[in-house]
């Protein structure tokens, strides 16, 4: 793919977003990883379907939502240009899509999961996976919590130790983890199973 930028990408941490239709229905959640005056670059959270090709995008760091044209889509990233300028978002606008959100997803049950603890889902938590020597490995998210581990999802595919250092950026707790399982972008952590 090449680069038909104006001008440079800033790039973001922590910058939680939500994208919805024009009509701002909640579509799926994000992760805003790169900025510039006239596009972004999202790390999806939620389904990996082609979304419509004009979206509103909402910055929940920011309390801003702008329209937006999709100008690029993976299952896993979406590049977006702005059309238009940021505007404000009320209170209880955003509260909505946030609940939407957070709204469980039905899950079926699996014979197979041996998790001794019911799971919670976090909204994308921002975490920072590092090894022991303190070497920045990884940003990613927390998608659901237990009280024995979670699973997270990376913004790329890489090789990762066994043992890691999770910090949670909500909680500002660092809890020494261990990878049980991973699956390209996502990854299950153990809290209690460090020897």
């Amino acid at each position: 793919m090449s680069e038909r930028r104006r001008e440079p990408r800033h790039r973001v941490r922590f910058r939680q977003a939500i994208v919805a239709t024009t009509g701002r229905q909640y579509l799926e959640g994000a992760m805003i990883r790169d900025l510039s005056r006239s596009g972004a670059r999202l790390s999806r959270l939620g389904s990996a379907t082609r979304p419509p090709q004009d979206i509103a995008l909402f910055d929940l760091s920011e309390r801003t939502y702008c329209f937006a044209k999709i100008a690029w889509f993976t299952p896993a990233e979406l590049g977006l240009r702005f059309k238009g300028q940021h505007n404000a978002v009320a209170h209880a606008e955003m509260a909505a899509l946030i609940a939407a959100d957070q709204a469980p997803k039905p899950e079926t049950p699996n014979p197979a999961d041996k998790r001794r603890s019911k799971r919670r889902r976090t909204r994308m938590r921002p975490v920072v996976l590092s090894s022991f020597d303190t070497r920045n490995v990884e940003d990613g998210v927390m998608l659901d919590v237990s009280e024995g581990g979670a699973r997270l999802k990376l913004f790329r595919d890489r090789d990762l130790p066994t043992f890691l250092v999770l910090f949670d950026a909500v909680e500002k707790k660092t809890r020494r983890v261990k990878v049980v399982w991973k699956n390209k972008t996502e990854l299950g952590v153990s809290y209690n199973e460090m020897q």
